[in-house]
C-alpha cells in the first residue's frame, strides 16, 4: 500500500468541521491476550474509557507522542509534540528566564551578605526572610498538548465479539482488534515512528467494503482555535498558536491519509474513507523553537524558522512509502535499542487483562509477572519520551491533556528529571540520556551563567528547582521552591555518568566538559567558610533543603552534590583536553576544604542539615539527606561508615505514604534500602509504587487525575541496585571497578532463578549474568568493549555455583583469579571479554 497514492498538493485554506466520536457499541471482551511469546505487553478486554490518566497507552518517538483511547465506532488519538509550549520569549520578547535585571546584582549581593548574617548568628532563617534570593516567574507557560485525531466508522455494526487491546513493549506497537456479526475482523496498528519522525494509524478490515471512515483533527477546548484545512483529497493542515499572544509559538501538524482502494476525499476539514479494507492515516508535526537559538547570540529567542516547510517534508517522505515499509523501520529501530538489555525472573505470564492484574495488586501484591512488567514499561516509556535530537523527557514524559497540566508538565530539578535517567545507563539505554544532556548544555548554560553572575556574583552557571524549555535558569517568585540553585549540579552528576558508561571522550570534550567545568566553578565562587560553628570548613550559605525547612548553611544535599561534583570534574579533567592546569588547582584545593556534609544527629540519625534539626517522626517526602546513599556514592562508596545513620534516617522516613503518598519518593526508599543491601524493604517499597499509584495503564498517578512519569522511568533503577552496584571507587582509594551482583536481590524474584545481558557497568563495560534459585551465580561474561584500558575488576558475589569460580578470555587463555571472601579480582584488558564460572 504506497502511501503516495491520494498525496496531493495544498489547497486553498477552508473552516474546518469538529470531528467527534460516534456512538458507542456493545462489545463482548476476549478472554485470551493477543499473541505474545514473551508476554512483554499491556492488554485489556474492553474498550477505553475517557480517562485521559489510567486507560489511554502512550506511543511516542522523543519528538511525537499519543495516547491512544481505542474504540469500535471510534478512537481517539490525544497528540503531543515535546517543544509546544506557551510563554517564555515568544510571548514577551523581553524575557529573561527568571532572572533579575543585571542591574540588581549589587542589591543582591548584599542581600545574600546581610543574610549571611543572620545565619551565622542564628544558624537558620525563616524562608520569609530570603526574599532576596526570589525571582520572577511571569511568563513562565507551560507545555501544552498538540491536537486529537479521531477516527471514526460512520455505519459499524453496534454488536462486536472477542475486542481486544494493547501495547506491546516488544514492538513499540499499540493496537486493537475485534470480530464483526457477519464474520469479519477488525485490526488497528498504532506507533510512532522515530526514523521517520511520524506517528502512524492503520485500520485493517476482512469482509465486505461497506465501512465508512472519517478522520480528522479536533482541538476541543478554550485555547486559540487552530485553522483547519484540506490538502488536497486526502490531506490535512492543522496550524495553530499556543497561546493567544501575537508573536507566540507557531505550531502545525499534517495528516495524510492513504489506501489501496476505494475513494478518498476531504471536505470542511474532514476526511472520508470508501470501500477500503485497509487505510493508513500519518501525522506529523512541529513548531517554531528552536533550541540552538537559546543563547545571547540569538538573543535568547529560541526561535527557529515557521514549522510548515520541515513538517511538510517529513510527511512528504513518510507518505512516499508503504505501511508495511513504515512498520518495519520503526521496529527494527526500537528493537535495536530496547533489545540492547534484557532481564528475566521467575515471571510466569499471568493471561488475564493488565486492569485486572493491577485491581487484584492492590489487595494482594503477589504478582512477579506485573512487577516484571512494570520494569519494561519504564524502559519502553524512556525509549518513547526522550531520543537523541529531542527534548529530555519532562514531568510527564511527553503526554501531556489540555492547555495547562499540572506543574505545568515541566522540568522539575530537585528530584523528578534526575529520576526520570536513572535507569538509561545500567539497562543498555544510554542514548536516551542524550537529549537530558543537550538540554543542561543548551538551555541552561548561556542563561544559567547570567543567573550566577546577576544573583550569586559567581562564574559558571546554575539553575534551580522549576524550569521550562527557554532557559528559566533563575529563582522562581518565592517560598522555599526558591531557595535551590543546585539543580543543575545535582543534574551534572548524569552528565559524568554519561560519560563513565559510555567513556565517549568526544562527547565529553564537546559537551559534557562544559556542564562539569562550569558547574563546579559556581560552586567555587558560592561556597563560604563556616561562620557558625567556625570550622574551617566550605559551606553552601544560605541553602534550603529539598522543600523542606527554613533557610541555613551546610543543608546535606547541597554539600554531598557539589562534593560529588568536584570530584566528577576533576576525574573528568584528564579526559576533557582543557590546558587549564591553574582550574585545576584551584578546584582540587577547594575539595580539600569542602564540607562533604556527614554528620550524625542526637537520634542516631544521618542529618538533614549541618545543624542537628532533624524530627523522628518526619516523613516527609524528599529524601534530601540520602542522596549520598542513593543516586550518589559519598556513603555507600567512600565513608560506608555512614551507612546505619542513614539506616536510621530511612526507617524514621517512612514507606512513602503519609506526606505526599507519590510514587516517586517510594521508587526512591526502594533504591536507598537496595543501596543497604535490604532486598525485603527495596520490593515492599515497589510493590507499594503498584498497589498505591500505579493505574490501570500503569502509569504513575500523583493523585487520581495527575499523572506524573519519575515513578515509571524510576521503578527500573530501583530494580537495578537490587539486581547490580557498581559504586564509583576512584576517589575511595583505589582504581579498580567494582561490581556487586545481586547485592539485594529478592527470593521471591528467584525461584526458579534468573538472567540479565547487557547490563553496562562504569568504565565502560558490559556485562552478563545468570543465577539460581538460591541466587548463586551460574555465569559471568564480561566484555571490556568501551574501556579505554586495562583495569583490575573486582566482583562480589555471595555465592558461586559449584562453589570456586575460574575464568576464561575470549581467546581462550586462562587467567588467575585473585579470591578474597565474597571477593573475585582480576585484570581485565580493554577489548577483551571475559567468562567467569
Amino acid at each position: 500500500m504506497q502511501l503516495s497514492h491520494h498525496f496531493l498538493g495544498i489547497v486553498a485554506f477552508q473552516l474546518a468541521a469538529a470531528i467527534v466520536p460516534t456512538k458507542a457499541t456493545t462489545v463482548t471482551g476476549a478472554q485470551s491476550p493477543p499473541p505474545s511469546t514473551s508476554g512483554n505487553l499491556l492488554w485489556y478486554n474492553d474498550v477505553s474509557g475517557d480517562e485521559w490518566v489510567s486507560q489511554g497507552l502512550p506511543i511516542g518517538n522523543g519528538y511525537q507522542a499519543a495516547m491512544v483511547f481505542s474504540g469500535v465506532d471510534s478512537d481517539r488519538i490525544q497528540l503531543n509534540q515535546d517543544s509546544l509550549w506557551t510563554g517564555g520569549p515568544f510571548q514577551n520578547k523581553s524575557y529573561t528566564g527568571n532572572n533579575a535585571d543585571p542591574s540588581q546584582k549589587a542589591m543582591k549581593a548584599a542581600g545574600i551578605a546581610s543574610l549571611r548574617k543572620k545565619i551565622w548568628s542564628k544558624g537558620q532563617v525563616p524562608v520569609e526572610d530570603a526574599t532576596t534570593l526570589y525571582g520572577s516567574f511571569d511568563n513562565y507557560g507551560s507545555y501544552r498538548y498538540l491536537t486529537n485525531l479521531y477516527i471514526n466508522a460512520t455505519n459499524s455494526s453496534h454488536e462486536v465479539s472477542s475486542y481486544r487491546r494493547w501495547l506491546d513493549l516488544d514492538t513499540a506497537l499499540a493496537g486493537s482488534s475485534y470480530g464483526m456479526p457477519d464474520g469479519s475482523t477488525v485490526n488497528k496498528t498504532s506507533f510512532c515512528s522515530y526514523p521517520d519522525q511520524v506517528c502512524v494509524f492503520n485500520t485493517m478490515t476482512t469482509g465486505s467494503l461497506n465501512r465508512v471512515y472519517t478522520v480528522g483533527f479536533s482541538n476541543d477546548d478554550s485555547g486559540p482555535p487552530p485553522n483547519m484545512t484540506c490538502n488536497g483529497s486526502n490531506g490535512m493542515i492543522l496550524r495553530g498558536k499556543a497561546d493567544d499572544t501575537a508573536t507566540s509559538m507557531i505550531f502545525e501538524g499534517q495528516l495524510v491519509v492513504a489506501t489501496q482502494e476505494g475513494k478518498v476525499s476531504c471536505k470542511n476539514g474532514v476526511i472520508t474513507v470508501q470501500g477500503s479494507k485497509q487505510f493508513t492515516a500519518v501525522v506529523s508535526s512541529g513548531t517554531n523553537f528552536k533550541q540552538d537559538n537559546g543563547n545571547a547570540a540569538a538573543k535568547f529567542s529560541f526561535k527557529g524558522p515557521d514549522p510548515h516547510g520541515q513538517v511538510t517534508k517529513i510527511i512528504k517522505k513518510a507518505a512516499a512509502k508503504t505501511f508495511d515499509s513504515l512498520l518495519s523501520t520503526h521496529v527494527t529501530d526500537y528493537k535495536r535499542l530496547y533489545n540492547n538489555f534484557k532481564l528475566s525472573w521467575n515471571a510466569q505470564i499471568v493471561e488475564r487483562p493488565t486492569n485486572l492484574q493491577v485491581a487484584k495488586y492492590r489487595v494482594d501484591a503477589n504478582n512477579p509477572y506485573l512487577e516484571w512488567l512494570a520494569f519494561n514499561y519504564g524502559r519502553y516509556l524512556l525509549i518513547a519520551s526522550s531520543r537523541p535530537g529531542s527534548l529530555p523527557a519532562n514531568l510527564q514524559g511527553k503526554w501531556a491533556d489540555g492547555l495547562s497540566p499540572p506543574w505545568s508538565a515541566d522540568y522539575h530539578l530537585d528530584i523528578n528529571l534526575q529520576m526520570n535517567y536513572w535507569a538509561a545507563q545500567t539497562t543498555g539505554l544510554s542514548e536516551t540520556a542524550l537529549p537530558m544532556v543537550e538540554y543542561l548544555a543548551k538551555n541552561y548554560i548561556p542563561r544559567g551563567k547570567q543567573t550566577a553572575d546577576i544573583h550569586y556574583s559567581a562564574r559558571g552557571f546554575i539553575a534551580h528547582e522549576e524550569n521550562n524549555i527557554f532557559g528559566s535558569t533563575g529563582p522562581r517568585s518565592g517560598g522555599e521552591y526558591a531557595i535551590f540553585p543546585l539543580g543543575s549540579t545535582w543534574m551534572s552528576m548524569q552528565a559524568w555518568d554519561h560519560f563513565d558508561y559510555t567513556q565517549d571522550t568526544k562527547w565529553l570534550q564537546s559537551q559534557g566538559w562544559d556542564i562539569l567545568k562550569e558547574s563546579s566553578l559556581f560552586w567555587i565562587d558560592y561556597l563560604t567558610l563556616d561562620k557558625h560553628t567556625n570550622d574551617g570548613l566550605l559551606v553552601a550559605a544560605p541553602c534550603g533543603s529539598s522543600e523542606h525547612g527554613n533557610v541555613t548553611f551546610g543543608c546535606t544535599e547541597f554539600q554531598n552534590v557539589i562534593w560529588e561534583t568536584f570530584q566528577n570534574t576533576r576525574k573528568a579533567f584528564q579526559f576533557a583536553k582543557d590546558s587549564n592546569a591553574s582550574f585545576l588547582t584551584e578546584l582540587e584545593s577547594t575539595i580539600n576544604k569542602t564540607d562533604k556534609g556527614l554528620y550524625v544527629g542526637s537520634w542516631g540519625q544521618l542529618q538533614e542539615w549541618k545543624l542537628d534539626l532533624d524530627l523522628p517522626d518526619d516523613q516527609h517526602r524528599h529524601l534530601s539527606n540520602l542522596i549520598s546513599l542513593f543516586p550518589g556514592y559519598l556513603v555507600s562508596s567512600i565513608e560506608p561508615k555512614f551507612k546505619s545513620a542513614a539506616e536510621v534516617s530511612l526507617i524514621h522516613r517512612g514507606p512513602g505514604i503519609e506526606d505526599s503518598d507519590a510514587g516517586w519518593e517510594k521508587v526512591w526508599r526502594s533504591g536507598c534500602w537496595a543501596a543497604l543491601g535490604n532486598a525485603t524493604q527495596a520490593k515492599y517499597e515497589l510493590q507499594l509504587t503498584i498497589q498505591r499509584d500505579f493505574t490501570e495503564n500503569l502509569f504513575d498517578n500523583y493523585t487520581s487525575t495527575i499523572f506524573q512519569i519519575d515513578a515509571n522511568l524510576g521503578y527500573p533503577a530501583a530494580v537495578m541496585q537490587m539486581l547490580f552496584q557498581d559504586p564509583d571507587t576512584v576517589v575511595g582509594g583505589r582504581e579498580s571497578a567494582l561490581f556487586k551482583l545481586l547485592p539485594a536481590w529478592p527470593s521471591a524474584w528467584s525461584t526458579q532463578g534468573g538472567g540479565v545481558s547487557g547490563l553496562r557497568g562504569r568504565g565502560g563495560y558490559r556485562l552478563s549474568f545468570e543465577w539460581n534459585d538460591k541466587n548463586a551465580i551460574k555465569s559471568l561474561h564480561i566484555e571490556a568493549d568501551k574501556a579505554p584500558a586495562d583495569r583490575q575488576i573486582e566482583i562480589v558475589v555471595d555465592s558461586w555455583i559449584g562453589g570456586r569460580p575460574k575464568i576464561v578470555s575470549s581467546d581462550g587463555e586462562k587467567l588467575a583469579l585473585s579470591i578474597s571472601g565474597s571477593t573475585v579480582s582480576f585484570i581485565a584488558r580493554s577489548q577483551k571479554s571475559y567468562t567467569i564460572e
